[in-house]
């Protein structure tokens, strides 16, 4: 890759994270700019839960959907170089299998089990973080005929993954269009030890209707949320873990939820994923994460969410309706919103 065509490349992927689209939209516009600029043979793309890091709403190449279940479960119970967590951590989020095995693959136990029997070969994956946290987990990947990612093809995706990082941030709490909404009911989907589907009730079809058919090959797919916390409890065995097997997504309507992993006891034993909706805790957890919301900033939100007025809140809070004035304006500026209504319903799809 010459140094014209990736820093083309680059203008364009910074041109894509400062238009404002959805998160999907985004990432399927940035798949499609890198695939010219460095070439893949297939992809994937979940977003994540910034503080689980559990992969939630996933848009894919078609190729991958069967492996998911099982990409998703590596990342969880076995050991392996460039993992998503450990990406995410370290101070260089971009890794590329073969340079990670001295040009080995067999070293990697995701690529022995899964990608190469699949026909693939070299891997270039990134956890697009900022200083807020990690909001997505991309992964690209090459067939065996293929030569493999090459060093500028990684120093491309590194020299933008905080840019993507921070749009992808900005998208997943944007607010949306208000809307008369149903309510959400608590769903339960029952998977065995392998994380194949076994059953699931009807009251996650509004939402999971995937698990039932087929999913438009680029189509946001909500399964990853399932998969991952699943994985997690897992992974975790009979014994409570540190980290919760628990993630929380947004569907396509703007409403929250949480899917969340437990191990079942009995002959049959499994994990069941509870789906519920989110609370406002849950919602605001993530606002407050993602545009750095003061603790007396995140108090306000919380009453204004409950229903409260400008009056009652600087009651509530024992400030003056000027300071609470003061605070909304601050609120409003990092959350890109206009007024309390589109703050309320645009965000936490909740009546103003």
């Amino acid at each position: 890759m010459s140094d014209w065509v990736r820093s083309r490349c680059q203008r364009r992927l910074l041109t894509m994270c400062n238009a404002g689209a959805d998160a999907d939209t985004l990432r399927l516009d940035i798949i499609e700019e890198l695939r010219r600029a460095i070439g893949f043979a297939a992809w994937g793309w979940p977003l994540a839960d910034p503080d689980t890091l559990l992969a939630t709403s996933g848009v894919a190449d078609g190729a991958m959907w069967p492996i998911v279940p099982r990409l998703v479960d590596y990342e969880e119970r076995a050991a392996d170089v460039n993992k998503d967590s450990v990406l995410a951590a370290r101070g260089d989020p971009v890794g590329v299998l073969s340079s990670a095995t001295g040009g080995d693959l067999a070293r990697s136990s995701r690529w022995r089990d899964i990608l190469g029997p699949y026909g693939f070969a070299d891997e270039l994956r990134a956890a697009c973080v900022d200083r807020f946290g990690c909001w997505g987990h991309l992964r690209l990947y090459r067939d065996a005929s293929d030569r493999p990612f090459a060093v500028a093809d990684a120093a491309l995706l590194r020299g933008v993954v905080p840019t993507i990082a921070s749009a992808l941030r900005r998208a997943s709490v944007q607010p949306v269009r208000a809307r008369t909404l149903e309510p959400l009911l608590r769903g339960i989907v029952i998977l065995d030890d392998n994380l194949v589907v076994q059953s699931w009730t009807r009251e996650v079809g509004p939402w999971f209707a995937a698990f039932a058919g087929d999913k438009p090959p680029r189509g946001a797919n909500a399964r990853c949320a399932v998969f991952s916390a699943a994985s997690r409890c897992l992974a975790q065995g009979d014994t409570a873990g540190s980290q919760p097997a628990r993630a929380r997504l947004r569907l396509a309507d703007g409403r929250w939820v949480v899917a969340e992993a437990g191990r079942l006891s009995g002959k049959d034993r499994g994990i069941a994923v509870t789906v519920h909706a989110a609370t406002t805790s849950d919602v605001l957890d993530l606002l407050v994460r993602a545009h750095g919301l003061t603790p007396r900033e995140r108090e306000l939100v919380a009453l204004l969410v409950e229903g409260l007025d400008t009056r009652d809140a600087a009651r509530r809070l024992s400030i003056s309706h000027y300071t609470v004035q003061q605070h909304l304006k601050a609120v409003f500026d990092k959350v890109g919103v206009r007024s309390r209504r589109e703050l309320v319903t645009g965000i936490f799809a909740s009546r103003a």
